[in-house]
């Protein structure tokens, strides 16, 4: 094996790094220039095989986009992205369709991401027959096979998706990614449209298709205690950036970054009796086309100091796997542990 070999071999499975996607929009009445919305500014993850990383904050702060130009459903400012050590960025739009068997993904709207024309035999088919993966007889036994998968009933393949419940449609748009046997899918808001008991459902039939598949999941969503239950690591985006990173468990039981703690501090809790310190966010979340200087949270941090605004803190190593981005993370630490917790 060669040194070129080994480093492709010591990759994870996707590397993102730095990378920025913006968008321009309609401009204002009088203006001249149209504003740019910095969507995605400076964000790096890594994903290994067969693992999930989860990405959460508040809407807006551009987890959608990040999955997106995963996939190169939106273009890229700048930044690499890396998969099975290929660069999509130079690898042409031939080499993009190729890597994209690779890559899936798993919308939000479990109808509105199927083509209500098709039916479901055809919807999951469709992806064989755009990588022109086996013949007829094998795309007819692939589409029967992964139907039993996900737990659709062999009829499935002659109706229509306006024939299934909402949990039922969501097996169908995992079937159509998990199709051509990705090696990563994007999940954007898998469950946020379904109902609790139907959520725990699709929550526990991805597991199992990763156990049996060994597919990795990029896991996007805004509800803390889903992550937490499929993810193994956890990334928290607010305003474009990552402000902090690491395994689930440390990073849910111990946040160091203000604006996680705030997100923790919101998780519901089986126990009304239980001790706990709700921290509550003041302020909106700053327009994406004029982010504050410095720390892009420090307009809504309780922590907020001088050096907030006039330098930017960068994603440094916390200890325990987790790398989180504050100036005084280790002084609000400190102080959270000389502060016992009030009963709410």
């Amino acid at each position: 094996m060669t040194e070129s070999d080994r480093a492709v071999t010591d990759r994870p499975l996707l590397e993102v790094t730095d990378l920025a996607v913006s968008f321009k929009v309609a401009r204002a009445r009088g203006s001249w220039t149209r504003p740019v919305v910095r969507a995605v500014d400076g964000v790096s993850l890594r994903i290994e095989a067969g693992e999930t990383l989860g990405l959460v904050g508040e809407s807006g702060s551009g987890k959608s986009t990040t999955g997106r130009a995963v996939l190169q459903l939106v273009p890229a400012d700048s930044g690499s992205i890396y998969l099975d050590g290929t660069d999509l960025a130079s690898a042409g739009a031939k080499g993009r369709d190729l890597l994209r068997k690779r890559v899936q993904m798993v919308f939000q709207d479990p109808f509105g991401s199927l083509n209500s024309r098709m039916k479901v035999g055809d919807i999951v088919r469709e992806p064989l027959e755009i990588q022109r993966i086996g013949d007829r007889p094998s795309r007819r036994r692939r589409v029967t096979e992964i139907l039993d998968l996900v737990g659709l009933p062999a009829d499935a393949v002659k109706r229509y998706p306006h024939e299934f419940s909402g949990g039922q449609r969501q097996r169908i748009g995992i079937a159509r990614a998990l199709a051509v046997e990705p090696a990563l899918v994007v999940c954007d808001e898998p469950v946020a449209a379904l109902d609790v008991s139907v959520q725990a459902q699709i929550l526990k039939l991805l597991k199992d298709l990763q156990r049996e598949t060994g597919v990795a999941y990029l896991f996007i969503a805004h509800d803390l205690n889903v992550v937490r239950h499929v993810s193994r690591r956890t990334a928290v985006m607010y305003l474009g950036k990552i402000v902090e990173e690491g395994p689930s468990n440390g990073l849910f039981a111990s946040p160091r970054h203000p604006y996680t703690q705030a997100l923790t501090s919101a998780i519901p809790i089986p126990d009304p009796d239980a001790p706990r310190r709700r921290l509550v966010l003041t302020g909106e979340i700053p327009s994406p086309t004029n982010p504050p200087s410095g720390c892009r949270f420090r307009t809504r941090c309780p922590h907020a100091q001088e050096r907030c605004a006039a330098e930017e803190p960068l994603l440094e190593p916390a200890g325990d796997g987790v790398s989180v981005a504050c100036h005084f993370w280790r002084e609000i630490a400190a102080s959270k542990e000389t502060t016992k917790p009030a009963a709410s």
